[in-house]
């Protein structure tokens, strides 16, 4: 039986409360002048046809920073913003996600309190990367938001892929053990993963 989410973007809310949270996702980038009615017209259309994150759309197009949709969505989903690059991932925390799971929906596992597995992810209205994790791990999940490019060098300095291979290729290359978990080299300074998440209680600041 899959196990919730701590917060409130989990598959219990159903499919017309995770479009009600994207509709106000929306708005919010509106009416804060990130965003432009026309541009989010565009980049609807392109989902439409295309397919893929609208998020990952509108960042590509240029029309919104990284940092503002992640100030954005942390302020009107109010989920904290934790900071992959000022941190070290550990690699036995690591292991409970599946590589293809972790690499296919971006999600990088931060930290474990007895029975809640703290995830960061750049898309938290993702509800079935949040049940598949919840179903393979057994664990109550906690949320946090990081740009996509921060989810994906943590992924890149934790397992050691290049995120381009495809998710057959890294299912063969989990399954004979050419994929190992890498503990963090030296080069940036570095906070404990507790202090870290201390510091996600300040408020997210829009540029």
């Amino acid at each position: 039986m899959p196990r919730p989410t701590e917060r409130a973007v989990s598959r219990s809310a159903g499919s017309t409360s995770s479009h009600g949270v994207a509709e106000r996702v929306r708005q919010a980038l509106i009416e804060g002048g990130f965003l432009q009615a026309d541009q989010l017209e565009e980049a609807l259309k392109i989902q439409r046809t295309e397919g893929g994150a609208l998020s990952r759309i509108l960042i590509q197009k240029g029309w919104v920073e990284p940092e503002t949709l992640t100030a954005v969505l942390s302020r009107t989903l109010r989920i904290p913003v934790i900071r992959l690059s000022k941190m070290a991932v550990d690699p036995d925390l690591a292991r409970m996600v599946p590589v293809k799971q972790a690499v296919a929906h971006q999600v990088v596992p931060v930290s474990r309190i007895g029975e809640r597995l703290s995830i960061a992810m750049s898309d938290p209205m993702n509800v079935l990367a949040l049940d598949q994790i919840a179903q393979a791990t057994g664990l109550v999940l906690t949320p946090f938001l990081a740009t996509e490019e921060e989810v994906q060098q943590a992924l890149h300095r934790l397992y050691g892929v290049s995120l381009s291979r495809s998710l057959e290729e890294l299912d063969q290359a989990a399954g004979d053990g050419s994929v190992e978990l890498l503990t963090r080299g030296g080069g940036e300074p570095e906070v404990s993963t507790g202090e870290l998440l201390q510091k996600t209680q300040e408020g997210p600041v829009v540029r």
